[in-house]
């Protein structure tokens, strides 16, 4: 077969507006599997934020978390390549953060620090940050000041969830202070209401060089697999570079439109098995 390795976004993409994973996508997964193609989640949740996407998908051995920021392991969670940030780069991002009044949040490599995120700050945190760490059962550890971070040397992202409004000052402020030292991310959250397309945003910061397809590409060195034999299907602004960059980038028909722009082929939207019909014309040679 043409292609070894297929990198799927998760929110968007695989799942269904509902959150789920349909069965013709499960079906699709299956199949590909069988032909030889290993399939990778490549998303911007941290690993255990997908424990439940990760059980409607049996059989997955990686995923790429963070934004790329992190590849793990699906079986046992252990963390296989990370790109931490300097301490004292995140330390002043999270500074800056709750200066402007809002909760930091710092992803750990949890493997190492025992927890999924670090609160920084006094500030309450917004509700759907609050539905979204219960949901998933996350580890939290809740600080008032960053020099109380026991693990310094394990933040692979910084960020803080407010209405989306809110949040323009403050990533502006960064963008201007840190320049091309941070790689900065705004935009819709998930929230108990909406999939996507929500009110509630993220802002997230990472390591400049951080991105799904620089982590995927690693994963294929290491699997002795070519670029040209890469597939990634997404749809958001973190799946610019994985779709422009694979040997077939593939978007959702409901992908933002620089996706779009990038993408060799577009397939159904997410709530219509566009995962199933993309892996399909994968398969029977027809892309």
């Amino acid at each position: 077969m043409k292609y070894r390795l297929l990198a799927i976004d998760i929110d968007g993409t695989l799942l269904d507006e509902t959150g789920q994973v349909s069965q013709a996508n499960v079906e699709a997964l299956a199949r590909a599997r069988e032909h030889g193609l290993e399939v990778v989640l490549a998303t911007g949740r941290a690993f255990v934020e997908c424990s439940n996407v990760l059980t409607m998908t049996p059989g997955i051995r990686y995923l790429i978390g963070a934004g790329g920021a992190l590849l793990s392991e699906t079986s046992t969670g252990r963390t296989i390549r990370r790109s931490a940030m300097p301490p004292t780069l995140s330390h002043e991002v999270a500074t800056a953060i709750v200066e402007h009044g809002f909760l930091a949040h710092l992803l750990k490599d949890s493997q190492a620090s025992g927890y999924d995120y670090l609160m920084i700050g006094d500030s309450k945190p917004d509700p759907s940050t609050t539905w979204w760490l219960q949901m998933h059962q996350v580890r939290t550890e809740w600080v008032s000041h960053v020099h109380m971070d026991r693990y310094p040397d394990h933040t692979v992202r910084v960020g803080t969830v407010a209405i989306g409004d809110q949040l323009h000052e403050v990533t502006e402020f960064l963008r201007d202070r840190f320049g091309d030292s941070i790689m900065c991310q705004h935009w819709s959250a998930q929230t108990p209401h909406q999939v996507t397309g929500s009110r509630t945003h993220l802002l997230e910061i990472f390591n400049p060089m951080v991105d799904k397809w620089t982590m995927f590409r690693q994963l294929a060195d290491d699997l002795g697999i070519r670029h040209d034999q890469t597939v990634a299907i997404g749809d958001g602004f973190n799946d610019i570079a994985i779709v422009r960059q694979a040997g077939l980038g593939i978007a959702v028909a409901n992908a933002s439109e620089d996706v779009l722009q990038v993408a060799d082929r577009t397939t159904l939207s997410h709530d219509r098995d566009g995962v199933a019909v993309a892996i399909g014309h994968i398969l029977d040679g027809d892309w």
